[in-house]
């Protein structure tokens, strides 16, 4: 069996499910209240628990809709067993809608369960006994009065936490006094010490507890790892020689990539069997309800893609089948362009406070934020005329991404693609839906977001090339003066090694 994998994606894979050193993977999400290393409780913790490999998301004046996209890419780069989120102060007062702060928790909470692991909230200190009257000073932000009420504002969202989160450990508030503060917001050194023995209440100081479940969780991940291992390795006579933990895999693949609930039996019941037939129908197999060696391979790839966010090609066996790595166009047999040095750091300037959302965005459908900015530099070169729309194409594109006025209204939610940060919301959009259609084909997804994925050779005739290069399993170098001149050009120079 031939594996097409990158030396990259291998690495993440390895990391992914590999047994580790025993440690528990613990993540601390803030704002300023957390973002004290040596006296902050989240460190006073992590000093706490040398069994610990901690990663800090914390950062001064930052609302929960910051928390929330920087912890996203976080969870996509291994798996955490607690994350503590303790935040919602900068949104009182910046006035933010308190449902939206609560809604922005919640979804924090979703994620790290989604993942298998235990998320905690914070509720922090008790604002009622803490911030004061006499102690919240004005700002040239906030005078007195904005400071009272965003004090009351705190007070309401405290309830709204402790009431409305759900699948979460809630740590209640510690009840003080306004002592602890010198500005009637951030408490002290002894007040953290003191949150710190709150949420160790509620964690346990056991480590020997913690480091018991840490090792079931790898051993389980563990085993996953060598069941797909086996898998893969008899991929090709895997209607014969599958064995019940085979079929468990395989069933738990297609309940991760379907978000079902096939039981798990170990046997190919009729159940298991429409299922099967149902991913062949969806991914243009043979519907034949059997562990064909692509239907094998595809489900393994795809299960692979949602819990990595990466994808992992796997080739037959067959000398007569094609082998090729559709992420990568190597020897396209034309010039292709070539890409600044910098040009990470021309899309940083070009977009500004947009960049962190915008590669949260791409990583959360799968895409390598590298390819993005090669495919949006290739659009629209980072021209300041051209991102304004100052300049537009002779085919009338607009913007970073260059969107058509025809496909923007499907894309752009009411905004303007002229506005970058627009733009870059409806860009990920559409590689979703491209990525969607011609599923495990990133060549094919960059080509029609050039030409349109609706290619037809002859014109006006039946022959959809990207529709039948992906039912073939095409490769895309056999593409060539097939499709637009444009788009082989376009694809081969954003996917080049």
């Amino acid at each position: 069996m031939k594996i097409i994998i990158s030396e990259e994606q291998l690495h993440s894979l390895v990391n992914l499910i590999k047994e580790d050193d025993g440690k528990i993977n613990v993540m601390f999400v803030g704002d300023s209240l957390s973002s004290g290393p040596g006296y902050t409780w989240n460190y006073l913790l992590e000093n706490a628990h040398p069994d610990w490999d901690v990663t800090h998301v914390a950062k001064v004046g930052m609302k929960t809709s910051w928390m929330l996209d920087n912890m996203l890419p976080k969870l996509k780069e291994k798996k955490y067993d607690k994350v503590f989120i303790w935040g919602g102060g900068n949104d009182a007062f910046g006035q933010v809608s308190l449902d939206s702060v609560v809604s922005n928790i919640q979804s924090m909470v979703d994620a790290v369960v989604n993942q298998g692991g235990q998320a905690y909230v914070f509720i922090g200190y008790d604002a009622k006994s803490v911030m004061s009257d006499d102690k919240l000073k004005p700002t040239k932000y906030c005078d007195k009065p904005c400071m009272l009420k965003s004090r009351d504002r705190t007070i309401e969202l405290q309830e709204k936490v402790l009431n409305g989160i759900k699948n979460a450990t809630i740590i209640p508030a510690v009840v003080g006094d306004p002592s602890w503060t010198s500005d009637g917001i951030h408490p002290n050194g002894s007040a953290h010490k003191l949150f710190k023995d709150q949420v160790e209440k509620y964690i346990g100081t056991s480590t020997n507890n913690n480091r018991g479940t840490n090792t079931e969780t790898q051993s389980a991940g563990q085993r996953l790892f060598n069941s797909i291992k086996t898998i893969l390795s008899k991929k090709d006579k895997m209607e014969s020689t599958a064995t019940p933990e085979d079929i468990k895999t395989i069933q738990l693949s297609l309940n991760v990539i379907n978000k079902g609930d096939l039981p798990m039996t170990g046997q190919i019941n009729d159940e298991t069997t429409k299922t099967i037939e149902n991913y062949q129908e969806t991914n243009n197999l043979d519907k034949t309800g059997k562990l064909s060696p692509d239907t094998t391979g595809g489900i393994i790839s795809d299960f692979l893609f949602k819990i990595t966010g990466k994808r992992y090609t796997f080739g037959k066996s067959d000398k007569n089948t094609k082998n090729f790595n559709p992420m990568v166009i190597d020897n396209p047999g034309i010039a292709v362009r070539t890409f600044p040095s910098d040009i990470e750091s021309k899309f940083k300037n070009a977009v500004g406070d947009n960049y962190d959302s915008f590669i949260s965005d791409v990583q959360a459908i799968g895409l390598d934020p590298k390819i993005a900015i090669r495919q949006l530099y290739t659009e629209s070169a980072f021209s300041p005329d051209v991102m304004s729309c100052k300049r537009s194409s002779t085919a009338g594109a607009k913007g970073i991404a260059q969107f058509m006025p025809g496909t923007w209204p499907t894309y752009g939610g009411g905004g303007n693609p002229c506005n970058i940060s627009d733009a870059l919301k409806a860009y990920p959009k559409m590689m979703k839906e491209l990525l969607k259609k011609f599923p495990g084909r990133l060549d094919l997804s960059i080509a029609a977001y050039n030409s349109g994925p609706y290619v037809q050779v002859p014109k006006n005739s039946k022959n959809y090339v990207y529709n039948n290069a992906l039912k073939n399993k095409t490769p895309f170098t056999e593409l060539k003066g097939v499709i637009p001149a444009e788009s082989y050009k376009y694809a081969s120079s954003i996917l080049q090694p």
